[in-house]
């Protein structure tokens, strides 16, 4: 049936950069919040890793959470499953753009079908490159 292909469609947020506003979003649609340790303590009002991930799923048990920490690599969680994926070693040029290219990488994998794990491996790979080149802001 045209136009009811919307019926079916996983939804993502990245809230970055974090504001107030988005605190105060209806979070209650979204599939994958995949944001940064520093986003992770605003949005949940916590410190460590751990904490942030608890406190975010115990208010939306529904997410799929992908926080990434830089060269400490990314941590996925849901309720059933739980993945760490390793930064790749890479010699920092410009870290402009890491995170939208780990993003764009990610979403894509995910949108294909892949599962999350290979996702992860694909879009720290594609991260890791883009920091070891000249940047956006050059």
């Amino acid at each position: 049936m045209l136009g009811l292909d919307f019926i079916n469609q996983t939804i993502a947020l990245n809230p970055s950069p974090i504001s107030d506003s988005i605190k105060n979003l209806d979070l209650s649609k979204i599939d994958f919040l995949i944001l940064n340790e520093i986003e992770g303590q605003e949005i949940s009002g916590e410190k460590s890793l751990n904490r942030i991930l608890d406190h975010l799923l115990s208010n939306y048990s529904f997410f799929k959470i992908v926080l990434t920490l830089g060269p400490n690599g990314v941590i996925y969680r849901e309720n059933v499953q739980e993945h760490k994926q390793e930064a790749y070693n890479a010699k920092a040029k410009n870290t402009t753009a890491a995170g939208d290219t780990f993003l764009g990488y990610f979403l894509s994998m995910i949108s294909q079908k892949h599962d999350v794990k290979f996702a992860l491996t694909v879009a720290s790979k594609a991260a890791s490159l883009a920091v070891s080149r000249k940047g956006a802001d050059y």
